[in-house]
């Protein structure tokens, strides 16, 4: 037995292998460097847009889906009119696959459907009814902190 009770016969395992020794662990480990870079940059963004610069976090998350309304909107008129030879993706393109979690993504994919069914434009009086409502609560999140809105509801 040595100085922490373990016996001295017992195999190290380093923590490559302790973190799964895959995917994961080549990331946390810098070996896929640009990756590993990408993830420090966008946390570092979320990092800098929430403390540094006070940005609300409902302000941001409505203007996120405002932007992929719009987006998924004129590529589904621009992509149905041929001036691109990108189609818009499909519904199932945009499904996230089932897991673990398996209540969880079936929310997500529920609201991506929503969202997708929203932008597509075929309603268009709740399309305005989304655009007008997002915007709004995005102004709200402006004076209120997300906290002061948890509070609330």
């Amino acid at each position: 037995m040595d100085e922490h009770g373990a016996s001295s016969s017992r195999k190290r395992r380093s923590l490559y292998h302790i973190l799964g020794g895959g995917h994961f662990a080549d990331v946390m480990f810098w070996k896929n460097t640009k990756e590993s870079g990408t993830i420090l940059a966008a946390f570092t963004l979320i990092w800098f847009l929430f403390e540094v610069v006070e940005y609300p976090f409902i302000t941001f998350f409505c203007q996120i889906l405002l932007v992929s309304i719009f987006i998924f909107l004129i590529w589904s008129y621009i992509g149905s009119s041929q001036l691109i030879q990108r189609q818009p993706p499909s519904i199932n393109d945009l499904k996230i696959s089932e897991s673990t979690w398996r209540f969880m993504f079936n929310k997500i994919n529920w609201f991506i459907v929503k969202l997708y069914e929203i932008s597509s434009g075929k309603d268009f009086r709740l399309l305005v009814l989304a655009v007008v409502s997002l915007w709004i609560l995005s102004v709200v999140g402006n004076y209120f902190s997300s906290l002061t809105l948890l509070y609330i509801g």
